[in-house]
């Protein structure tokens, strides 16, 4: 599950100077003094661990990945997946930087080494299986006693599986924790140069689900020129009703491993009016 962002600086001719972009969620859990607990969300794209910069001459969408540490991933953890997990030690962890071997998650409770995912995970275990049963080792305490997704004898509930369970589209719309997200971007105005900040909020009530981003940039051969169609910027395209909306909407769309992104929609040059009167 993804949520996105698409944002865009209208004004070609001033554009905002070193713009990067923050997510933040207020979530309904309370923290132990009975306050509202407002978390950053983590971003993959832009990515955040190269400080989240845009473009913002072009609508660029921002990602985040609502994996397994995400704030607003649902309450429930699949079981099987939490005996074979680090702990986060109460980091904000993108579950991608796993994926792609940046650092390991995943370890083995015989041997304790460690991997980036399942797949990796299951393959040392049968390797080593293979060589403890042929060198005889005893079964209990060795990889022979670990039970892998798809054996024949994986109907106990503690196996390793072959990858994470993923909630559903239903599980994340009734246990969804989110009480508002609050979209950040910031950078230097090139008149001025002065720091500039654009915010917009997104409540529950704004998410539409099966839904996709219209395109709004189109290109012609002809001018040799591209050109982006602000009519478009707002639409979403609902791909079960096979209909478009427009504006400030969430959406989402389910996937066939997980659900595909839900999108949010900022309008820079609008933000920047509006705290220009706020001012």
């Amino acid at each position: 599950i993804v949520w996105q962002a698409r944002v865009y600086d209208v004004d070609q001719g001033h554009g905002i100077v070193e713009s990067h972009v923050r997510m933040y969620a207020l979530l309904k859990h309370k923290d132990a003094d009975g306050h509202p607990q407002l978390v950053q969300l983590r971003i993959v794209s832009p990515n955040d661990e190269l400080g989240g910069v845009l473009f913002l001459n072009i609508p660029t969408v921002v990602t985040h990945e609502m994996d397994y540490y995400s704030p607003l991933y649902p309450s429930y953890k699949d079981p099987a997946a939490r005996r074979y997990r680090l702990s986060s030690g109460g980091l904000l962890l993108r579950e991608v930087d796993s994926l792609t071997g940046n650092r390991e998650e995943i370890f083995c409770p015989v041997c304790g080494e460690s991997y980036g995912d399942f797949r990796r995970l299951r393959m040392h275990i049968k390797y080593n299986q293979m060589v403890e049963k042929k060198d005889e080792w005893p079964l209990e305490g060795s990889h022979r006693e670990l039970k892998l997704e798809g054996d024949k004898d994986d109907e106990e509930e503690d196996v390793v599986p072959k990858s994470p369970l993923r909630p559903s589209l239903e599980e994340v719309k009734s246990k969804l924790p989110l009480q508002e997200l609050i979209v950040v971007v910031e950078g230097i105005d090139p008149l001025t140069s002065g720091t500039f900040q654009a915010l917009h909020s997104y409540m529950p009530e704004d998410i539409e689900w099966h839904a996709r981003f219209v395109p709004c940039m189109t290109s012609t051969r002809a001018m040799k020129a591209t050109f982006v169609d602000l009519e478009k910027f707002h639409q979403v395209e609902c791909s079960k009703e096979g209909k478009s909306k427009d504006g400030y909407l969430f959406s989402a769309t389910e996937g066939e491993e997980s659900v595909a992104p839900r999108e949010i929609y900022v309008d820079i040059h609008e933000s920047k009016r509006y705290a220009a009167e706020k001012v």
